[in-house]
């Protein structure tokens, strides 16, 4: 894993949180045993890297460059990963971040609540609404703390947590169960939305 507040998730657990991603420590891994990677399995660590780095935005590393030069020796079409990891916005996608902004709220923190119970929320994959939209808002250059929950049908939270400053996410996260790095981190709880969105921005403030 490179998450570096892993200590739960099995009996033994290696971490390295200087990697940018689990695909780069198997890539890293994989030098190791020639033979073992092809074309197939060099995409997918290439597709793993480009992910967890938005397109190498975020949490790279020199050691990340060589890596994925390694990989695109296998004939990685690269264009293609990157289109389908990250750029691959459906104009329903769109209209998912268009309805995601509409509910932009500053408050201590700039956060956005969705509910499933929302028709146009229906059947929309947890990627789409985490990974892809989220990205474009918390990219703003407005934002230094973003939080996004989601209140599912259970009623249960799913919590997204961003910090474009030195704000430590990671720790509150893992107040709420979760966890993740210091300026990404997510989570899940049964705790009200009210509770959650109280704690957060007590949280930014106290820590801005």
């Amino acid at each position: 894993d490179h998450h570096e507040a892993n200590k739960k998730e099995a009996d033994y657990i290696f971490v390295d949180e200087y990697m940018s991603s689990t695909a780069e420590i198997i890539a890293t891994l994989a030098k190791e045993y020639p033979g073992i990677l092809d074309k197939a399995i060099a995409t997918l660590l290439y597709a793993g890297i480009v992910s967890d780095t938005n397109s190498f935005y975020r949490r790279v590393h020199p050691s990340t460059m060589k890596i994925a030069s390694m990989l695109m020796q296998y004939n990685v079409d690269s264009t293609f990963v990157v289109k389908h990891a990250c750029r691959n916005m459906t104009l329903r996608d769109a209209t998912i971040l268009s309805h995601m902004l509409r509910q932009l709220t500053y408050d201590e923190l700039h956060y956005i609540v969705l509910d499933r119970n929302d028709p146009i929320l229906k059947d929309v994959p947890y990627h789409t609404i985490f990974k892809k939209c989220a990205s474009f808002v918390y990219d703003l250059v407005d934002i230094n703390v973003f939080g996004l929950f989601l209140i599912e049908l259970d009623g249960s939270i799913s919590g997204l947590l961003r910090s474009n400053c030195n704000m430590n996410v990671d720790e509150l996260a893992r107040t709420f169960g979760g966890g993740g790095h210091k300026k990404a981190a997510g989570f899940e709880t049964n705790l009200s939305i009210d509770h959650i969105l109280c704690f957060v921005k007590e949280y930014v403030h106290s820590h801005s």
